[in-house]
């Protein structure tokens, strides 16, 4: 598992490098536009990665009470494939979702929920 990650961050790092020496070049907004998303990815990506190797080690559950309203402000991660797809906002509840959960959990599970929804949709029809 860990040299798959080192191999994965390997080009990860190269393509991180060169959005950094791409985007002071990059006079077109639309253009930074697509770099900040390719660097929001990046990111998200290393995450992954980390988030997979600490899964290869065994760990304590960190399941608390939790409300799901506040999961809805750690879904920045999919901002990038709805605005490159379709429009969307988020109406939350005012009343508290309360679940018993481990919170990085919960919060992938929503994201995953999100990005599978975002990709159900036909770009016309969104």
């Amino acid at each position: 598992m860990r040299t798959l990650a080192h191999e994965v961050r390997n080009p990860l790092t190269n393509i991180n490098l060169s959005v950094e020496q791409l985007k002071p070049e990059m006079d077109n907004e639309e253009a930074n536009i697509y770099l900040d998303i390719i660097a929001r990815n990046c990111g998200r990506i290393d995450s992954l990665i980390s988030e997979l190797l600490d899964l290869s080690r065994p760990a304590r559950s960190r399941c608390r009470r939790r409300d799901c309203r506040r999961c809805s402000t750690h879904l920045a991660a999919a901002s990038d494939r709805i605005s490159l797809k379709i429009s969307a906002w988020l109406v939350l509840s005012e009343k508290p979702a309360f679940v018993m959960a481990d919170k990085e959990k919960l919060r992938i599970a929503f994201l995953n929920i999100l990005i599978n929804a975002v990709e159900a949709v036909r770009r016309s029809r969104g």
